[in-house]
């Protein structure tokens, strides 16, 4: 029944952790936006353009960010529902999920790189 417990923050953590990043994207596209406004340049052949760069630019920090608050809600839910060493769990979760990431990150570098 624990192990169930665990699975279920696991997918909490993961669905908050894909909010918290869609989240900030769709924040940072809309900062940069504003930006250009101000500059007075053509907004939306500029925000077409740059929206793909500004994604890879800014997705090290979006997913650091959607990370740390994925890992305060698993967290919160370990306390919540009296698991013990719920920080160890939480710190844990955080690390698989990096080490995840990092795995998809690399591969699909690795698909870009040999497509062009």
């Amino acid at each position: 029944m624990r192990l169930l417990g665990i699975l279920g923050i696991w997918l909490a953590k993961v669905l908050s952790g894909k909010g918290a990043a869609a989240g900030l994207l769709i924040l940072c596209v809309w900062l940069e936006g504003r930006k250009l406004e101000r500059q007075g340049r053509d907004r939306d052949r500029e925000l077409a353009q740059g929206a793909k760069a500004l994604v890879k630019k800014n997705l090290a920090w979006v997913l650091a960010a959607a990370m740390g608050v994925s890992t305060l809600v698993s967290y919160g839910l370990l306390r919540f529902f009296g698991y013990r060493h719920s920080g160890l769990l939480a710190l844990g979760m955080l690390m698989l999920g990096a080490g995840i990431t990092a795995v998809r990150l690399h591969r699909a570098e690795k698909n870009a790189d040999t497509e062009e």
